[in-house]
């Protein structure tokens, strides 16, 4: 039966309609559980918005047809094979079943919504300058948030508050350095993206809010990373600083020399003064990482980190200079985990704590349950497969987002902005999971919502117009 045009006209302006509400609805469940997710006691919400969201954006997928065929949702399959890993993981090679199937049923369920909502949002983000302007704010409230916190607490204490752990709104300082590596990240790419795309500085794409915000936000990082007293985040900030000065050396925007010397003056300053009053405070712990990382790599001649309750929290050194504990723990425990993934290169087929569970059954009576290293901990639980499966899908997002900046083509500049923050933020999380124990529930689920998000946003760019080139 043909239909009237009319008729036609009001079934296509009603599909638009419930699309765009469809978009809005999995826009306020994406910004809904990335402000929740770094607070503590938010799951309930977490798992309100991912269900609402996911089911929307399930919708949405489906009715792409044949463009789900598009390499940007490549890495979205490859994390869907990985939740298919650890389905067969549990059938056929189980460890700790009961944990496994809890585990199956929590937090890979909540990695499945998230791979689902974080794809869908993804699409759509870079289509709105409006959205992309929200995420941006909401990668940096997290940070302003944090600083207000610290400075209400200093208030209260009557001074700068400097004589111990401050996590602020944060589980733990690790997790306080995984969700503030984010934005810092971002102001990275959006430095970056200054300095390496000189047409927004043409009146019709100045945003003159983020050319002031977002330096502001690249040097509040170091603050809160210091109030932190997290060196781990001090030490990605400053490897990552180094990286974006060479670049800003490289560019050739001979507009922005300016702001290429003023970046690179203040970076330079910020690691320096940050770096030496850590150090300095926090016993000289960066003049003796070197021998102390010796020491810990003798896994074998000092059992101290197996936490036996009747040894000494850390060996004695040669030359009697204190050991830190955290570096000894860390390195220690980082090659002990490789050797055990060498002898299970399945995994134990679940992410919370499989270190204990090996450990445990090395050595009996030992109590340490991680090693500090979230890529380590993340592949005792989901095996070399499993990491493989993860990293192709980083990969590929790096590699999409690398080949439109290589392209030497004029794109939409908001977007090519979104392909900035694409390779600093996956590509530095990525780097940092190496150092961060964050390879467990909530921050599997983020990093997954995350990369999907960014691979999604990461396809191929409108083309500007001839006139807007001009």
């Amino acid at each position: 039966m043909k239909l009237h045009p009319l008729t036609k006209h009001l079934d296509s302006s009603k599909i638009k309609h419930w699309r765009d509400l469809y978009k809005l609805v999995i826009a306020i469940c994406s910004f809904g559980v990335l402000n929740i997710w770094a607070f503590p006691h938010t799951i309930a919400m977490r798992n309100i918005f991912l269900s609402v969201g996911s089911i929307l954006g399930l919708a949405l997928l489906i009715s792409l047809g044949k463009k789900l065929l598009q390499s940007r949702f490549f890495s979205m399959y490859l994390l869907l094979a990985l939740i298919a890993w650890m389905w067969v993981h549990y059938f056929a090679f189980p460890i700790a079943p009961e944990v496994a199937i809890k585990e199956l049923k929590s937090t890979w369920l909540r990695v499945f919504l998230a791979i689902i909502l974080g794809s869908a949002f993804g699409l759509y983000i870079t289509q709105s300058r409006i959205l992309q302007n929200i995420a941006l704010l909401s990668f940096s409230s997290l940070l302003l948030i944090y600083l207000f916190k610290y400075l209400f607490y200093s208030y209260s204490y009557g001074g700068l508050y400097n004589d111990g752990y401050f996590n602020g709104m944060f589980i733990s300082k690790a997790g306080g350095t995984y969700f503030l590596l984010w934005p810092f990240f971002i102001s990275c790419a959006y430095i970056d993206y200054l300095t390496h795309q000189p047409f927004i500085f043409k009146e019709k794409f100045a945003d003159r809010s983020y050319i002031f915000l977002m330096p502001t936000v690249f040097f509040g990082c170091f603050a809160a990373f210091y109030t932190l007293r997290s060196l781990n985040g001090l030490l990605i900030a400053s490897i990552s600083t180094l990286v974006l000065i060479t670049r800003i050396s490289y560019s050739s925007f001979s507009k922005g020399r300016y702001i290429k010397l003023g970046v690179i003056f203040l970076s330079i300053f910020a690691i320096f003064f940050t770096l030496h009053n850590y150090s300095k405070r926090d016993g000289g712990k960066l003049y003796n990482i070197w021998s102390d990382v010796q020491i810990a790599a003798q896994i074998d001649l000092h059992p101290n980190w197996r936490f036996y309750p009747d040894l000494p929290l850390v060996p004695k050194a040669p030359d009697g200079h204190p050991i830190n504990a955290s570096t000894y723990y860390r390195v220690a425990n980082a090659i002990q985990g490789v050797r055990i993934i060498q002898a299970h290169p399945l995994g134990a087929g679940f992410t919370y704590l499989p270190y204990g569970l090996y450990l445990s059954e090395l050595y009996p009576g030992s109590t340490a349950d991680h090693t500090h290293s979230g890529w380590v901990d993340f592949t005792l639980g989901v095996g070399i497969p499993g990491l493989a499966l993860f990293l192709s899908a980083i990969a590929l997002a790096l590699l999409n987002a690398h080949q439109i900046i290589s392209s030497k083509k004029y794109f939409n500049p908001h977007q090519i902005l979104w392909v900035y923050c694409s390779i600093w933020a996956i590509g530095g999380i990525t780097m940092a999971w190496i150092f961060l124990e964050v390879s467990e529930k909530e921050y599997i689920e983020h990093l997954i919502f995350m990369v999907c998000l960014f691979a999604a946003g990461t396809g191929t760019p409108i083309l500007l117009s001839h006139k807007e080139k001009d």
